[in-house]
């Protein structure tokens, strides 16, 4: 009982932006995290970035959302926030990735235009309009969707997820981004007349 009393202590101070409550939530999750990293990351990505760097990236984001984090979380709950964060690093990186070297698979969405990104500032608001189009989705289209193209995922491995054949999630996935495109290119037509 001591150690959760011990752990609560120290995550609240660290939400309140105590920074040796931070660096010791930083030393309890190191090790973890970066084996976390190193079984998530595939070789190309590898071939690209230290996933060192990717860890600190992880770690660097957790901690700026921190004090956003409800005060009452078990120490499962802020280590399985720390580790989304870390896939949806990975995931940064793979979508760079295939807007260098655009693929088949991902079609019309590996173009740069495709979803403005303008800054920093307007690139979350980009993520948040993109997670409000996906919320309207039927599930099993948002579901894939998510998978493949906010976890960055693989057809096969999204398919695996979510426990549906490899050709149904491709189909699901093609229906999905037509859905994403229709609905962004509203949504740039009405930015483009305010």
């Amino acid at each position: 009982m001591d150690s959760v009393n011990a752990f609560n202590q120290l995550y609240r101070s660290a939400c309140a932006e105590d920074r040796s409550a931070q660096d010791g939530l930083v030393r309890l999750y190191w090790v973890e995290l970066g084996a976390f990293v190193e079984r998530i990351t595939g070789p190309t990505i590898k071939q690209r970035v230290d996933p060192e760097d990717l860890r600190l990236l992880a770690l660097e984001t957790f901690l700026r959302r921190l004090p956003t984090f409800p005060k009452d979380l078990s120490e499962d709950e802020v280590r399985a926030r720390l580790f989304q964060i870390a896939k949806w690093s990975v995931a940064d990186v793979c979508k760079r990735e295939q807007r260098e070297t655009p693929v088949a698979s991902w079609g019309a969405l590996a173009n740069d235009d495709t979803l403005p990104s303008r800054g920093a500032v307007t690139q979350a608001d980009d993520r948040r309009m993109l997670r409000d189009i996906i919320g309207r989705m039927k599930p099993e289209y948002a579901d894939v969707l998510r998978c493949s193209v906010l976890e960055g995922l693989t057809v096969e491995q999204a398919a695996a997820e979510l426990g549906i054949t490899e050709e149904n999630a491709r189909k699901r996935l093609l229906r999905a981004k037509k859905q994403l495109l229709q609905a962004t290119e509203g949504w740039r037509s009405q930015e483009a007349k305010d």
